[in-house]
């Protein structure tokens, strides 16, 4: 449905604009301040509210008034009136009137243009100029059955995620590549409990041990001391024959238990060998040392497995967010694109398999008029405000495919002197140029 008719009067510096739009390019130009910029911007005010300019109302003027034509089913006309005025309590109102060539008016007109001009304000041009995560913002519209956000926002949380379970698994790492254990370690600690109890009943035999000795070196002593009393018996015999009887019983006596004794010391045997309680202290000193090296082994192990299962999480959360990646690609992949090979990804926009940045002018030109149609599909216009950046050549490459796709481009130029554009002066068209459409 192309714009057959455009009139405005008295918006922002607008005084009158009345024309017939044609297909492909509309040039708008003229001087600064003219009225060229406000003539597109009540064409935009169209597209819905927030394209409404702050002060919509020419100065001097009661109210403000664009009306557009647009060819409707067959030969039909669509007659769509925007106005603004000042109501009695000194506020800005507005209406929106669409009707048919026979007066019937469309319910709920507002969500028609809505519908009619969902990118009304799309520039071309502007595309071209944004970065590749702008554009690919813009052609997500084409995907519409798939949740961009939602897949962005979980590889977000996933990451972050990630982030935090990377730093676990390295400082884990860390932590095992402090812990240094002799390679000989055993797995189980040893039982100090036993080694200690083995030293103390090594202590308590060899405790008993120097008991029985004494107690020989004792008894020992006592033979001697009475060999000597025998002796000295011996000695006194001559002396003491009156106590001969006494004596000789007594001695009779005495060497009956050293006869005793004799014989139970033969019978004891030998000692047994003392234990060397150096060794078994040793052993413990040892176990201790073992011990801790163990407990090391055992926190290493710990920690090695944590850091496995971090780094095992770490490698699923990858793959969750690669899936989704190539879950958005093959939805990318699967939607109608405005024009073959147009692809995009992540903060990235492709044409042919390349980067569109680095493509021609002519290409990126071409992709952005068919993104400005794809996103207008009833009533295809488009708003360029930079003309004025077009060479030649570009604007011919605009003006081809423009026409291609059954565009209507209004293109705002400053001073052309191209003959087949619309001047603007002081809120109006020229006025040859009125004239001329009036006739």
């Amino acid at each position: 449905m192309p714009i057959s008719y455009l009139r405005i009067n008295n918006y922002m510096r607008v005084e009158n604009v009345e024309f017939n739009p044609k297909g492909g390019l509309n040039e708008i130009t003229g001087a600064n301040g003219a009225g060229k910029t406000s003539t597109l911007s009540a064409l935009a005010t169209m597209g819905g509210k927030k394209e409404i300019a702050w002060k919509p109302i020419r100065d001097g003027a009661e109210e403000a008034t664009i009306e557009i034509h647009v060819d409707g089913i067959g030969t039909a006309q669509i007659r769509i009136v925007r106005k603004f005025w000042t109501d009695k309590n000194g506020r800005q109102a507005e209406s929106l009137i669409i009707e048919s060539a026979d007066g019937a008016r469309f319910p709920s007109p507002q969500n028609m243009m809505t519908g009619w001009l969902g990118a009304f304000a799309f520039d071309p041009l502007a595309f071209t100029r944004m970065d590749a995560k702008e554009q690919a913002e813009i052609l997500k519209r084409f995907v519409p059955d798939f949740d961009f956000n939602a897949i962005d926002k979980k590889n977000r949380e996933d990451f972050e995620t990630r982030t935090d379970v990377n730093r676990s698994a390295k400082d884990l790492r860390a932590r095992v590549g402090g812990i240094i254990v002799p390679a000989d370690t055993p797995d189980e600690p040893i039982d100090e409990s036993a080694l200690v109890e083995e030293l103390q009943s090594a202590g308590a035999h060899n405790s008993d041990i120097e008991k029985r000795k004494a107690n020989r070196q004792s008894l020992q002593r006592d033979i001697d001391q009475r060999a000597d009393g025998v002796g000295r018996s011996h000695a006194k015999i001559d002396e003491l024959k009156q106590q001969i009887s006494a004596i000789e019983e007594s001695i009779t006596v005495d060497e009956g238990w050293i006869s005793e004794q004799k014989t139970r010391l033969a019978k004891a045997g030998a000692l047994p060998t003392p234990i060397d309680q150096s060794a078994i202290t040793a052993k413990i000193n040892a176990a201790r040392t073992i011990n801790v090296h163990v407990t090391r082994k055992i926190e290493r192990a710990d920690l090695t497995k944590k850091a496995d299962a971090a780094e095992a999480e770490s490698i699923a959360l990858t793959a969750a967010m690669d899936a989704r990646k190539k879950e958005k690609a093959e939805a990318v992949r699967k939607a109608k694109m405005p024009v073959d090979g147009l692809e995009f990804g992540d903060d990235m926009v492709l044409f042919n398999g390349q980067p569109l940045d680095q493509a021609s002018q002519a290409e990126k030109i071409r992709v952005s008029v068919a993104i400005a149609a794809a996103m207008s599909p009833k009533l295809k216009v488009a708003i360029i405000k930079d003309g004025s950046l077009l060479d030649k050549k570009s604007w011919a490459l605009l003006e081809q495919f423009a026409i291609e796709h059954d565009l209507q481009v209004f293109v705002e130029t400053v001073d052309s002197t191209r003959p087949t554009a619309i001047v603007i002066e002081d809120g109006s068209i020229r006025q040859e140029q009125a004239l001329e459409a009036a006739e």
